[in-house]
């Protein structure tokens, strides 16, 4: 006889009773444009020796959208995306990242054609319409692929349009923006003095493409020792207001108009004869005193005037926050970051929000860079 104990306790229970269900574990899922979302042989390397990759969604941001060079293999995992591959940073840094992590940089990044697609599935739509319309002649594919293609930078074609401030030159640098355009270090670009106190602002240089064409990536050059140097930027474009009414007057539906009164028929005839009238007028001293016309503006005075007009136009981000890094002492190695997706602008702006000792020191409470490059 079982004292001081239930009849229950005799009987043994099965743990699938009682036990708490298991969490079903999975795989992380790789990014959709890394190599691992598209490897089909789990296990097996899928970047080659010194090949150019991006880094991007990794918990450390300063290191997102940099591109860098592929060293080696270190880990090689069963689960997708889970391979490990040590990579070189632009400063000279080796560190391990996932593959999961890791988007190679297309092929045809590195095409110096100058036409941009924008678009992998261009050949195949290219394809399709010599298919479809059965060999037609080559002159009219072009023309109409064309209407899909934008060309690519050229910086020999950019030039400064204005600038939020600049310091106040010496005798090494004139700080003027249109040193960033310029290769190497002999020039420079800072801010004015004040301009980003406790190291955070929003100084900004205007750069001109003469044309919309395509970005897509960014270099920046800084020395890396320099307390004033960028640390965080990015990029912003604009549109302009007649593009802005263009778009919004496609979206109206226009309401039929009112019947007009005998009344208004009668005052509209009146002021279209006035405008005959006065256009006839205008003709007769055009065509006597030609010499009077006023003459065209100059260079600089176009200039000055398409930076009244860009200051009222519409701005906005077209790029993440790309974060510069840190060189060894006494270098200044350029940086290059992926702009994902790639854009399509004429004006282009390179916002720079904070420099890099401004919170430690606040001394330094200006911002600036030596040279940028765009492709």
């Amino acid at each position: 006889m079982l004292q001081g104990r239930r009849l229950d306790d005799t009987v043994p229970r099965p743990n699938h009773l009682f036990a708490l269900p298991r969490k079903r574990k999975f795989a992380a899922r790789p990014n959709s444009e890394s190599a691992g979302a598209l490897s089909s042989t789990p296990g097996v390397s899928m970047f080659s020796k010194r090949e150019k990759v991006c880094l991007v969604d990794l918990k450390t941001a300063e290191y997102n959208h940099h591109v860098c060079t592929v060293q080696r293999q270190a880990y090689i995992s069963n689960i997708p995306g889970e391979s490990k591959y040590i990579v070189k940073l632009s400063t000279g840094k080796e560190i391990c990242i996932r593959e999961k992590n890791i988007l190679r940089v297309p092929e045809e990044f590195e095409n110096p054609a100058e036409q941009y697609t924008g678009n992998p599935s261009y050949l195949q739509y290219k394809e399709f319409l010599l298919g479809a319309m059965g060999r037609p002649p080559v002159d009219i594919v072009e023309i109409t692929m064309g209407y899909l293609t934008v060309d690519r930078v050229k910086m020999n074609t950019i030039r400064v349009l204005d600038c939020s401030s600049q310091t106040t030159p010496n005798i090494f640098y004139k700080f003027h923006p249109n040193g960033t355009l310029e290769e190497g270090i002999n020039q420079c670009w800072i801010s004015r003095t004040g301009t980003c106190p406790g190291g955070i602002g929003a100084e900004y240089i205007t750069y001109d493409l003469g044309r919309y064409l395509a970005i897509r990536s960014v270099s920046m050059r800084i020395p890396s020792d320099g307390p004033l140097s960028v640390r965080a930027f990015h990029l912003e474009t604009c549109v302009s207001p007649r593009e802005l009414d263009t778009s919004c007057n496609d979206l109206l539906i226009p309401s039929p108009a009112p019947a007009a009164s005998a009344e208004e028929d009668s005052e509209r005839q009146i002021q279209q004869e006035e405008k005959k009238n006065d256009n006839r007028q205008l003709h007769s001293k055009e065509n006597t005193s030609q010499s009077e016309q006023p003459p065209k503006p100059t260079h600089e005075e176009a200039n000055e005037n398409l930076k009244d007009r860009i200051k009222h136009w519409k701005w906005y981000r077209v790029s993440q926050d790309f974060k510069m890094l840190r060189g060894p002492t006494s270098s200044h190695p350029i940086q290059e970051f992926i702009v994902r997706p790639p854009t399509v602008a004429r004006f282009l702006r390179v916002v720079c929000t904070e420099n890099m000792q401004g919170q430690q020191n606040g001394l330094h409470d200006s911002i600036g860079f030596w040279e940028i490059r765009f492709r």
